[in-house]
């Protein structure tokens, strides 16, 4: 089921005020019926069938005649028989009622019996004014009120809607008490919704105090609650069915037991709120609490009174002298009571209303005005022009709608200047302040300008901003977060505001009496009255929370209006671009320094390969090797062992950017120092392959070409170590150099050495060789098709005339040719190796 809180507010309080314009519409024609419609002529005295246990087959007993009434001024007398009135007969007393009913304050012929004897009596009659029933129509018209206000204003909070709900149902249902149902007809719809409504504001009544100022958390809440609303409508719906009369003692006992279950509802829901009132320890919500306490003490006296009246004088209300009624007026302290808590301790922002009234007015008038003198203007210009009036109409119409929205902007503003100067001031100020926030580069310059301005503008008395977040943490200065004791509370309130807006983007009210609806623990409760902080506005990067813009109270006492809170929410998006700015400015200085590190890495690591061109006696040398990234794991070599050998090797470590530069950077100096101990390729890899097995993690390997040339034999010894294998090409064919091997570091000294193989060829003139990365290979188009063995094998081929260098910037260039743009994924080193005269 969908939560109040989860329903859009601008749909909840259109819903509001379609109920409220219902409640109203439906207590106003009570009271019209009540006071306008049937409003009972009395005589001051008492009709009855049966007297001192003597039944009439025709007429009616005069009893309780008012002292100084004007029964007794016509000289009526108790025991007297009504026989006709101005001539007309009834056939009972209900009949007789509405025959009287049909005069209003004029003189009329009582046709009585007396002793046997029939007299014709002049009487005044006159209309009743019913002050029990206006009593109780204006209790619930204030509950309405109030109501009103408070759904209204947080519409979003359970505790506020409950409580509209209940005064909604007030509006009607109360005036049961003040018998209104008397003066409904049977069966008319203005009835059937005074049933309704009192069917449900009594248990509304018990479920709000069950909810507000202290929320009762037990097992069987949800059942009790249901079961309140269900029984008082079953016992409704028994009522309906069983037939109504003074000789039923069933539907007489069925509707007094409804009555003191109804009134039962009252008093527990009055009970409970004592009760919260006595559990509650907040010192501002006990404030506002004790002024609706006292209300109801009042109200309860003036309920008691009404009580004394209905169940132990048992008079009907006609008979009863109006001043002996007037101390049931008590009752309306009730609402009262709530209305002044509320505007007394700010408890919601009434200008809200006050606002939306004035503006609605404001609009209303304008556009009746604008309709009027558009209608004349363009009647007087333009009438020759159009034949139709309708078109005339659909073109005034079209100008309204238009305008409708300039209309009201500029309404609002007259209003925020008129009549709230103050509020439109610090907005406009607050305004220019969210446009200028994000022109600043450092975060904590940020914060420091949007504590100081709101609380200078809005006069708080304390503004907190929390980051919740790690990453942000990181960029903050402490002064700027809430000074808590230690890390047991820093971390619990971060849980608390993570949970508010898990699922929520909207500002959060945190006063004393809304605290409890947030299923909260009584640690957490406590913790967040001790920051002061009655509002917290969430900030917003990307969709995520990173914090919070936590507000105390106002030192006006003034509530936080919809419009400060959405003044805030601007403000907190603001604040959150400019935070997030901020963090990209250091990120981008940060990225900056990092590249200038990464060049200074890349200048460092292409000191350490070797020349890109090299000559040793009859061998020609070109190597190339281009990271991924600034630095890679690729790397090449040269090194001469004597005035004969040298070696040329090629090696690949796994991975790339810096991890793998560094690694490649220890490997390249193992194979250095190895070579002046070694002068045999495979020793030397078996040799390293020690050593990373030893130093390197288990998922980091080295894959190598060691090729060692003798110009003096004219050969070349090549060891693979899980590298690509090398090309050979010696004539008109390009051979490929296989040989097993497998990485370094991957197994221990002695599975590598067994599976090592050296191969040795002896080479001629014009002869090339190749040793490459898979990097070279690999390389990818757009389409991540691969640059592939086949093409470097053709461009070897038909560039084989060429020197080393130029072979190598032919493959250079094909290989950028054939990415095209696409970014380089892997580390490509290649050498290139040709034998001279």
């Amino acid at each position: 089921m969908k939560k109040i809180s989860d329903i859009n507010e601008k749909l909840l309080r259109k819903l509001i005020l379609l109920i409220a314009i219902y409640s109203l519409v439906i207590s106003i024609s009570n009271f019209i019926q009540v006071f306008f419609v049937k409003n009972m002529t009395t005589d001051d005295c008492l009709w009855t069938a049966e007297l001192n246990n003597l039944k009439l087959e025709k007429g009616l007993f005069i009893s309780e005649i008012i002292t100084g009434g004007v029964a007794e001024n016509a000289g009526l007398k108790e025991g007297d028989i009504l026989i006709a009135i101005n001539g007309k007969d009834f056939k009972n007393t209900e009949d007789a009622m509405n025959i009287l009913n049909s005069y209003k304050n004029e003189y009329v012929t009582y046709t009585i019996q007396r002793n046997g004897i029939l007299l014709n009596v002049k009487i005044y009659l006159y209309k009743f004014f019913d002050v029990l029933c206006f009593i109780f129509s204006l209790l619930g018209f204030g509950f309405l009120v109030v109501a009103f206000l408070v759904g209204y204003s947080k519409p979003k909070e359970h505790a506020s809607f409950l409580f509209f709900l209940m005064g909604s149902m007030a509006s009607a249902g109360i005036s049961i008490y003040g018998n209104a149902l008397n003066y409904l007809a049977v069966n008319s719809f203005s009835r059937w919704n005074t049933i309704i409504f009192t069917v449900f504001f009594h248990p509304l009544f018990l479920h709000f105090f069950l909810t507000y100022p202290i929320k009762y958390q037990f097992g069987l809440r949800k059942k009790l609650i249901l079961s309140s609303y269900i029984f008082i409508l079953a016992l409704t719906v028994i009522n309906i069915l069983i037939p109504q009369s003074k000789e039923n003692a069933i539907s007489i006992f069925i509707s007094r037991i409804t009555i003191y279950i109804l009134i039962s509802y009252i008093v527990a829901g009055i009970i409970t709120f004592f009760l919260s009132f006595k559990n509650i320890k907040d010192t501002t919500l006990k404030k506002s609490l004790k002024i609706i306490l006292f209300g109801f003490i009042i109200g309860m006296l003036g309920f008691a009174y009404y009580m004394f009246f209905q169940f132990i004088l048992r008079k009907p209300i006609f008979l009863i002298n109006y001043y002996y009624v007037l101390p049931i007026f008590l009752v309306l302290s009730i609402p009262v009571s709530f209305g002044i808590s509320i505007f007394k301790y700010r408890i919601l922002d009434t200008e809200f209303i006050v606002k939306k009234g004035l503006v609605f007015g404001i609009i209303t008038i304008l556009i009746i005005g604008g309709y009027l003198i558009a209608v004349y203007i363009l009647d007087a210009v333009f009438s020759d022009y159009f034949g139709n009036k309708q078109m005339l109409s659909i073109m005034i119409i079209l100008i309204v709608i238009f305008t409708f929205d300039f209309v009201n902007t500029k309404a609002k503003e007259f209003v925020d200047r008129q009549f709230y100067r103050e509020r439109y001031n610090y907005r406009k100020s607050l305004l220019k302040f969210s446009r200028e926030i994000t022109y600043y580069s450092d975060i904590n310059s940020i914060l420091e300008k949007i504590i100081i301005n709101i609380k200078e503008i809005m006069t708080i008395r304390n503004v907190d901003v929390w980051i919740t977040d790690k990453q942000y943490k990181l960029l903050l200065k402490l002064k700027y977060q809430i000074p808590f004791s230690n890390d047991d509370d820093k971390n619990t309130f971060d849980r608390i505001l993570n949970g508010l807006f898990y699922s929520n983007k909207e500002p959060v009210i945190l006063e004393a009496y809304s605290l409890h609806e947030r299923h909260l623990s009584e640690y957490e409760i406590d913790l967040i009255k001790k920051t002061e902080i009655i509002l917290s506005v969430p900030i917003f990067i990307k969709e995520k929370m990173v914090g919070t813009i936590n507000f105390s109270s106002k030192l006006s006492g003034k509530a936080y209006s919809d419009e400060d809170i959405d003044l805030l929410k601007t403000i907190a998006l603001q604040c959150g671009i400019a935070i997030e700015n901020s963090r990209l400015r250091n990120e981008e200085i940060e990225k900056q320094k990092i590249e200038k590190e990464l060049y200074i890495a890349r200048d460092i690591q292409n000191s350490l390969l070797p020349a890109s061109e090299f000559n040793f006696k009859n061998l020609e040398v070109s190597c190339s090797s281009k990271p991924a990234t600034y630095i890679g794991g690729d790397f090449c070599d040269y090194i001469k062992l004597n005035d004969n050998e040298l070696l040329i090797v090629v090696a690949d470590v796994c991975g790339k950017g810096i991890p793998a530069a560094l690694y490649m950077t220890k490997v390249q100096t193992m194979i250095q120092f190895a070579s002046k101990i070694f002068s045999n390729p495979k020793d030397i890899l078996v040799e390293i392959n020690k050593q990373i097995y030893e130093q390197f993690e288990r998922n980091t390997f080295v894959t190598v070409v060691i090729a060692k040339f003798n110009t003096e034999t004219k050969t070349a010894k090549f060891v693979r170590a899980g590298h690509n294998p090398p090309l050979y090409f010696n004539g008109p064919e390009i051979k490929t150099i296989y040989n097993k091997g497998i990485g370094l570091g991957l197994e221990n000294k002695g599975i590598l050495e067994t599976n090592l193989d050296e191969t040795v060829i002896n080479y001629k003139t014009e002869d090339i060789f190749i040793i490459h990365s898979d990097g070279l290979t690999e390389a990818m188009d757009n389409t991540y098709n691969e640059f592939g063995l086949d093409k470097l094998k053709t461009i070897i081929s038909k560039n084989s005339y060429l020197s080393s260098k130029e072979i190598k910037d032919e493959i250079s260039k094909s290989v950028d040719f054939f990415r095209n743009g696409k970014e380089q994924n892997d580390d490509i080193t290649y050498v290139i190796i040709k034998i001279k005269k």
